[in-house]
């Protein structure tokens, strides 16, 4: 918990957190990653997903943004960076050492 804290503080680095009492949102289907680069021509955008037993990759246009909108909604609903370092200040602070 306490390395999250720190994250908080790094500029490279955002943590949002979207904590139970938000309640549903955008990716209760399950987790999923964006691989974005930097050279979208040498490197295209996937979003990655992956559960016990397989994992997909998904390349085409459509499929990607339609995580990037589920993307922008987790962030939206979730708390804002300088919440979210708080929030797990708290956390931290009752978690056992």
């Amino acid at each position: 918990m306490n390395r999250l804290v720190e994250a908080c503080v790094n500029p490279a680095i955002v943590v949002q957190v979207l904590p139970l009492d938000a309640g549903a949102h955008a990716a209760m289907g399950g987790p999923f990653t964006i691989l974005d680069y930097a050279d979208p021509v040498l490197d295209p955008t996937v979003v990655y997903l992956g559960n016990d037993t397989s994992t997909l990759l998904l390349e085409k246009e459509m499929q990607v943004e339609r995580y990037w909108l589920m993307f922008d909604h987790l962030r939206a609903k979730a708390l804002d960076p300088d919440e979210s370092g708080d929030f797990l200040a708290r956390v931290a602070d009752d978690y056992p050492k």
